[in-house]
């Protein structure tokens, strides 16, 4: 009995926590638009790149493990990073956006449970029984904000590995 209760404690205070990890991403992604909006770069990339900073730090060395969440924050921060010319950090961005898609579609509903403390007893449950490719990131890198990037041989080389990536699993006909 006493077992029982012990996993139900943890299971309820790692929904708590689950719970708030989304919140916070979910609040600081609109709050970083809102500054975005205003002209602020600097505080909307600070906004952008925390929770994305707090999900490393979480995944560090599992990156095999069941995502958090689609965040949307990099490719914002992406966008963000070339309105302050930081070129290199905006491609490393998108590069980290690929990777969580990645994951995302490689654990796709596999029934498996995360072993990450905040994530107890998580699994991947979709409403579909498999993973499609919704264009995404392709739309990102199409954006004329990359324009200045565009022909460099890292940005050619993940518009391509995007491409590649999302017609291995885009909704067939």
């Amino acid at each position: 009995q006493q077992r029982g209760d012990l996993e139900e404690c943890m299971k309820l205070k790692s929904n708590v926590i689950y719970d708030a990890l989304k919140l916070l991403e979910t609040e600081l992604y609109f709050l970083g638009l809102t500054y975005n909006e205003a002209g602020k770069t600097e505080e909307a990339y600070d906004c952008f790149s925390l929770f994305p900073d707090i999900y490393d730090l979480i995944m560090k060395g599992r990156e095999d493990d069941i995502p958090f969440y689609r965040m949307q924050s990099y490719d914002q921060l992406a966008m963000v990073c070339m309105k302050m010319g930081r070129q290199d950090e905006a491609i490393e961005h998108l590069e980290k956006y690929l990777r969580l898609e990645k994951t995302t579609a490689k654990t796709y509903n596999i029934v498996t449970e995360s072993k990450i403390p905040y994530f107890y007893g998580r699994s991947l449950k979709y409403s579909h029984d498999h993973y499609t490719a919704r264009g995404d990131i392709s739309e990102v890198t199409k954006k004329k904000v990359f324009d200045p990037i565009r022909d460099t041989e890292r940005f050619r080389a993940l518009e391509k590995e995007v491409l590649e990536f999302e017609a291995k699993y885009r909704e067939q006909p």
